[in-house]
């Protein structure tokens, strides 16, 4: 899901039931580190079959990960994989995200990624 502001964006998809990871794409510059987050709910045939909050700044594996500080400002730029889990149903599903963020940030991207867990 291409993300490159503040806001709510909508998706929906064919899922066939397998374990996903949740990663972001996440490419910011800011002066203090803000908090941001990724609200995402999970909607089946109209109902909400489950919820999940995701944040870019904690993640454990990081792949392309670039970070300068030029004049007290912070340049990152990363693809994580997100602490953070839920179990998504087979069928067809929409998720309604809310990515904000509580500070000052650049966002260049902030695009957010569904995996299918490799065990």
């Amino acid at each position: 899901m291409h993300i490159q502001s503040v806001g709510d964006y909508e998706t929906t998809f064919q899922h066939d039931g397998s374990p996903v990871d949740f990663w972001t794409d996440f490419d910011v510059e800011y002066s203090t580190q803000p908090t941001a987050t990724y609200k995402i709910m999970i909607f089946q045939n109209g109902d909400s079959v489950g919820e999940v909050v995701c944040d870019p700044f904690d993640v454990g594996t990081q792949l392309m990960e670039r970070e300068a500080e030029v004049r007290g400002t912070v340049k990152e730029s990363y693809l994580g994989l997100m602490h953070c889990e839920t179990d998504l149903p087979e069928g067809e599903l929409t998720l309604a995200v809310n990515f904000d963020v509580e500070g000052r940030m650049t966002v260049f991207r902030a695009d957010l990624v569904l995996k299918i867990r490799e065990d």
